[in-house]
């Protein structure tokens, strides 16, 4: 049965990189191999720092050049930060390094502050970049996948992630939209059960990993090939809406 999931229901890697592309890097010479249509996101100082990063250029060069969708990481402190210091940060990504669109972490919830994203999106949109957002569970107003291509709809661990009930409402999500980030994820026979478990669920890009440090994100887990094999991409670019 696990099977003919995974072999039906392609999902894309959606891979936070938040790993430093040293020279030779063996995590990012697996992730400039990895497959066109893969959705990457780049943090190099918890933004895009103060000065471009030569490191960063080149790695995401490679990452684009395989067909990768690129995305910097932007925080938005839950609409604590001013509008201005977000959009400065989205503005320096793609200048220093091309992009394809940006990352908005840990977005506010509450449809009272949909008043806070939506100029932020509709800018980053009108000038052509691609937006996901992080509210990292998945009791979200609908508006949001209206505004974003992707919605991060879990962050968490693997035993928060087997216990949570997704509303029957994202079932009804067309393609590519929802996004699942799972940490502490022991064994390769468990990443299994997470895939299962995302497609059931309708996700669309899904990031696993044994890791569970503060930053679970800041390597590759060391069923890496596995993970690869079994999360098929396919052409972000046919991702069709709500």
């Amino acid at each position: 049965m696990l099977r003919r999931k995974l072999e039906s229901a392609p999902l894309i890697l959606g891979l936070p990189a938040y790993f430093y592309p040293w020279p030779g890097s063996p995590d990012w010479e697996r992730v400039a191999q990895l497959p066109e249509g893969t959705v990457l996101v780049i943090d190099p100082a918890d933004g895009p720092g103060s000065s471009i990063d030569p490191n960063y250029t080149n790695a995401v060069g490679l990452a684009r050049a395989a067909g990768c969708v690129v995305l910097g990481y932007v925080d938005t402190a839950y609409a604590a930060r001013s509008l201005a210091a977000v959009v400065d940060d989205a503005e320096r990504h793609r200048a220093w390094y091309g992009v394809d669109g940006i990352f908005l972490d840990r977005t506010a919830l509450t449809t009272g502050l949909l008043s806070y994203n939506k100029p932020i999106i509709e800018w980053l949109n009108g000038e052509g970049m691609r937006v996901a957002m992080n509210p990292g569970q998945p009791e979200i107003d609908p508006l949001y996948l209206q505004l974003a291509e992707y919605v991060v709809t879990f962050e968490g661990t693997y035993q928060h992630y087997l216990k949570t009930s997704f509303p029957p409402w994202l079932r009804g999500v067309a393609g590519n939209r929802l996004w699942h980030l799972v940490h502490g994820v022991p064994t390769s026979e468990e990443l299994r059960t997470v895939v299962d478990f995302a497609r059931d669920n309708n996700a669309g890009l899904l990031y696993v990993t044994d890791r569970s440090t503060s930053n679970p994100w800041d390597g590759l887990p060391t069923y890496w090939n596995e993970e690869r094999a079994l999360l098929a991409t396919e052409s972000a670019d046919d991702s069709p809406g709500v």
